[in-house]
């Protein structure tokens, strides 16, 4: 299986409904023909939109959980509003409204997630229940990098490939906001959400790591120019021992 991307829509959008009916399909052929084996690729996974990266891992874990043990952000008020760049009519007015709806717990100077917006997944009822081979790259971030690491997160997962571009443990991400310089007038984009994943600490990861291989394998340039895949080759060799 192979997802190269999680920019499908929001959870209304038709490309997250198709999305959805993909995935439940699949699934049950998965289940229908008992296959044991699974690599899920997403090497040039760089994020996308909620839920569509929780939906599949939904598919492969066999516990409840979320998106994140917490989340949290620094202001409710819009800071150097003059240098905002707003790409909508009054976007500041409703980027802070949604701030104060969200992130309405105030605690040590931060503002936390609200539980509403945070609900618990349960396992889809034709989840895969065999082993999973997560192949992943430099590129993975974001929705992408969450993913990955709630994949490794569990127990049997094998992980082949490069260390990806987001954390393992958490990375700043859902509300994406954009500055202009006021005088180079570079402009600046960035996410303001500090978030603490819904993953098992690992010996292998520490604070700040993305989410790292278990088995570090790359291409040459050389392999890439003969379309020759060392990583899934690498794959289907540990599934055939």
């Amino acid at each position: 299986m192979t997802v190269n991307t999680f920019a499908l829509g929001g959870p209304k959008s038709e490309g997250h409904k198709n999305y959805a009916a993909f995935l439940d399909s699949v699934f049950n052929d998965l289940k229908h023909r008992n296959i044991q084996n699974l690599i899920v690729d997403i090497r040039e996974n760089g994020g996308g939109n909620d839920p569509n990266d929780l939906l599949l891992y939904s598919y492969l874990t066999g516990r409840n959980f979320r998106e994140n043990r917490s989340a949290f952000t620094l202001f409710q008020s819009v800071p150097f509003k003059k240098c905002y760049v707003e790409e909508e009519t009054d976007e500041i007015k409703d980027l802070e409204e949604t701030l104060r709806e969200e992130h309405s717990i105030q605690k040590d100077g931060k503002f936390y997630q609200n539980e509403t917006f945070n609900a618990f997944w349960a396992p889809k009822p034709n989840a895969f229940t065999g082993k999973v081979y997560l192949l992943i790259s430099p590129f993975v971030a974001s929705a992408g990098s969450l993913f990955a690491s709630m994949v490794k997160s569990d127990e049997g997962t094998v992980v082949i490939g490069q260390e990806a571009l987001g954390g393992y443990y958490g990375h700043t991400g859902h509300i994406s906001v954009t500055y202009q310089l006021p005088n180079t007038e570079l402009q600046l984009s960035f996410s303001i959400v500090d978030l603490d994943q819904d993953v098992q600490k690992l010996p292998d990861q520490s604070y700040g790591d993305g989410v790292k291989p278990d088995f570090t394998v790359g291409q040459t340039i050389e392999e890439y120019l003969q379309s020759s895949d060392r990583v899934l080759e690498f794959a289907l060799k540990q599934i055939s021992r």
